[in-house]
C-alpha cells in the first residue's frame, strides 16, 4: 500500500465528476508507476465501478438506452481483445502505448478538427475500440467521447450516456480480472484505501460542477494529458 494513491485518486475522480471522463487518463500512468500494472489495472476498475454507482445515481434521468445500445455491442466485443493484448505486454511497453494514447487524444481534442455527425451504427465501431482500451488500460474514454461529441447531446445527456457505457462495460472487465486471478490481496487493500477518497472527490465535484467554466477546464485537462503522455513516451 502506498499513500500516494490517495491524492492520485482524489484528483482523477474530481476531474471525472466535472468533465464526465478523464479519471483513468489521469490516474493510470501514476498508479502504474506507484503500484505496477498488475495491481493498478484491476484496482482502478474496481474503484471506477464503485464510482459508477454514484454517477448512475447522479445522471439517472439523463442517459437513454437507445443512445448507447449499439455502443455497448462494440464494447463487449472489444473487452476480450483488450484483455488478451494486456496479458502479453511488458510494463515498459504498456506505459509507452498508454503515453501514445494520451498524446494522440489530447492532440485531437485540442485541434480544430471535428468529426461530422455520425449515424448511431458508427457507435459499434467506436465502442469496439473503447472496449479494447477499457479492458487493456482502463482508458476507454477517448473513442467513446469522440463518438458522443458527434451526437449533439446536451451536457448532462452526454455525461449520462458516457457513464452508462462505462458502468455496464465495467462489470465485464471485472469478470475478466476475476477469471484471470488478478483480484489479489494487494488489489483489495489498495481498493479499500482509494474508495473513501473517490467518494469524497465525487461529492465535491458534483457540488462545484455548476461553478466551473467547462471549456477552459477541459483545455487545461487536455494540456495536462499531453504532458503526461510525453513523459511516458520519453521518460526523463
Amino acid at each position: 500500500m502506498n499513500p500516494l494513491v490517495i491524492p492520485i485518486i482524489f484528483v482523477a475522480m474530481f476531474i471525472q465528476s466535472l468533465t464526465g471522463f478523464g479519471s483513468a487518463l489521469i490516474a493510470m500512468p501514476f498508479l502504474i508507476a506507484v503500484l505496477g500494472a498488475d495491481v493498478a489495472r484491476p484496482v482502478f476498475i474496481l474503484v471506477g465501478q464503485t464510482a459508477g454507482l454514484m454517477f448512475m445515481y447522479e445522471y439517472r434521468s439523463n442517459w437513454q438506452f437507445a443512445d448507447v445500445k449499439l455502443i455497448l455491442v462494440g464494447t463487449l466485443m472489444g473487452i476480450p481483445i483488450g484483455t488478451w493484448v494486456a496479458s502479453r505486454m511488458q510494463e515498459d511497453t504498456f506505459m509507452l502505448v498508454l503515453g501514445i494514447i494520451l498524446i494522440s487524444y489530447a492532440t485531437y481534442a485540442l485541434s480544430s478538427f471535428t468529426l461530422p455527425q455520425l449515424k448511431r451504427g458508427w457507435g459499434t465501431l467506436f465502442g469496439l475500440f473503447s472496449g479494447i482500451l477499457h479492458s487493456a488500460y482502463n482508458v476507454g474514454g477517448p473513442p467513446l467521447v469522440m463518438y458522443n461529441t458527434t451526437q449533439d447531446w446536451e451536457v448532462r445527456r452526454f455525461k449520462g450516456n458516457t457513464q452508462a457505457v462505462f458502468f455496464v462495460t465495467g462489470f465485464f472487465v471485472i469478470f475478466e480480472h476475476i477469471r484471470l486471478g488478478n483480484i489479489t490481496t494487494p488489489v483489495l487493500q489498495n481498493y479499500f484505501i482509494m474508495a473513501p477518497t473517490m467518494a469524497i472527490a465525487l461529492l465535491l465535484g458534483f457540488r462545484l460542477e455548476r461553478y466551473i467554466k467547462q471549456a477552459m477546464f477541459r483545455k487545461i485537462l487536455l494540456g495536462l494529458l499531453f504532458i503526461i503522455g510525453l513523459s511516458l513516451v520519453n521518460p526523463f
